[in-house]
């Protein structure tokens, strides 16, 4: 995992006792799949569109209250 896919899952990572960070990443990856984020998942902040900003958001949220 790239470090700025580390930014998505740091959260993840804080919020969690039980999940160990290898299922994290992975279910950090099929879900930036899922939100089409995979592929800009590296690009810098000013790289990517808002809308995919807005993806990350709801990436970070999602992992780190176990919603996916």
């Amino acid at each position: 995992m790239e470090f700025k896919d580390f930014l998505i899952v740091l959260p993840a990572y804080h919020a969690s006792k039980h999940d160990d960070r290898r299922e994290i990443n992975e279910r950090a990856v099929r879900l930036m799949a899922k939100l089409g984020i995979s592929d800009v998942a590296e690009n810098d902040i000013t790289e990517v569109s808002g809308g995919q900003l807005q993806r990350a958001c709801i990436t970070r949220i999602m992992l780190g209250n176990n919603l996916y």
